[in-house]
């Protein structure tokens, strides 16, 4: 009969050691099932963490928007207007004084670049607006917020019904996942617009009109009809490119100037509108052939302050005197080789007259 020797103590003890680092090994490997699913699958991760107060300073609290439109979702379109990621605007913004006793929350207008080389249906841009709240009587604040990022850069306008707003365009990618922008709030301004005709005498009780066009957008429009002396005070007038319709609007008086009205200041506009009445003379020859280059002078008769207007006729033996101002006038026709020719003609505003002249040769 074979027997065996006993183990020795040290074995058994280590086999039992090992035997509970294998039991427990399979779920310090997995951890726990659920691991991992307390992440937001929308959440776009940056690489960093923002810290709103690490680089601005400024008397306020830095804001996080309260109020947000969101980004509308577009298709993938040649040349990639989407990209995966998102990045951090930090944004410092004032206030002229008195804006915030009537203002609680600011606005901020996010709209993406167009690349103009891409058709329009494709380079439709992405637009969003995010408000931040506003104490009485500041003058300075901050915000910080998250937008996505764009092959294109986006363009950031402090905006506020009633109120100018600068704006500034950043750029936000993989390569530049941070901007800065400086942003300011400023009051409407007056415009002051002069009418004058011709001679420099003001137009009393005429209409004008402010028309906007293009950007910013949400100007509105104003009217007025000038003073005695040709004058009329637009006020409340955001900045901008306007149009200036003197008239009625189906009827101007004359065409439309575009002017481009500042954010700060008051604006000051003189638009010379001719009036008076329109005249034209049509020389010929005894037998009816016309004379080119007829030379005819119009002098004033009875005004206090001597004018005249010279023209020549064309080929066809006319020419135009516009917008004379109303009055009587002394009309000379002269050409070599002609008799002179002389007129007395009355003008009054609104006038289209036509006259035939007939020159007897030497």
């Amino acid at each position: 009969m074979t027997s065996s020797k006993p183990q020795p103590r040290w074995q058994f003890a280590l086999i039992a050691i090992l035997i509970a680092i294998g039991a427990s090994l399979p779920f310090a490997l997995s951890g726990p099932a659920d691991a991992g699913n307390d992440l937001d699958p929308t959440a776009i991760t940056t690489g960093h963490s923002p810290e709103p107060n690490a680089t601005l300073q400024a008397p306020s609290t830095v804001s996080e928007p309260m109020i947000d439109d969101g980004i509308g979702e577009l298709p993938q379109v040649p040349g990639g207007r989407a990209t995966s990621g998102s990045g951090i605007v930090r944004g410092s913004v004032s206030f002229d004084k008195g804006i915030s006793d009537a203002l609680s929350v600011y606005q901020v207008e996010f709209v993406e670049g167009v690349n103009p080389n891409l058709p329009q249906a494709a380079t439709k841009p992405r637009r969003t607006v995010k408000g931040f709240e506003l104490a009485p009587g500041q003058t300075q604040a901050s915000f910080v917020t998250t937008m996505p990022f764009s092959v294109y850069g986006w363009r950031v306008r402090a905006w506020s019904p009633g109120l100018n707003g600068s704006e500034q365009f950043i750029a936000l990618n993989e390569k530049s996942p941070e901007a800065m922008v400086s942003l300011r709030f400023r009051k409407p301004i007056t415009v002051t617009i002069r009418l004058m005709d011709q001679l420099k005498v003001g137009l009393a009780n005429v209409h004008v009109l402010l028309r906007p066009k293009g950007r910013p957008r949400g100007r509105g429009i104003k009217e007025g009809k000038t003073n005695p002396f040709g004058h009329v005070h637009l006020e409340n007038v955001l900045a901008g490119v306007y149009d200036v319709i003197i008239g009625p609007v189906d009827a101007p008086l004359t065409e439309t100037k575009r002017i481009e009205v500042p954010d700060i200041g008051h604006a000051f506009e003189q638009i010379e509108v001719p009036r008076g009445g329109d005249v034209m003379f049509l020389v010929s020859a005894r037998g009816g052939w016309p004379l080119a280059n007829v030379n005819i002078e119009i002098m004033t008769r009875d005004a206090t302050v001597f004018r005249s207007y010279k023209a020549k006729t064309d080929r066809h033996g006319r020419a135009n005197f516009e917008h004379l101002p109303e009055g009587s006038y002394h009309v000379h026709f002269s050409i070599k080789g002609y008799e002179r020719g002389y007129r007395q003609i009355d003008v009054k505003i609104g006038d289209k007259q036509q006259h035939t002249v007939a020159l007897k040769r030497l």
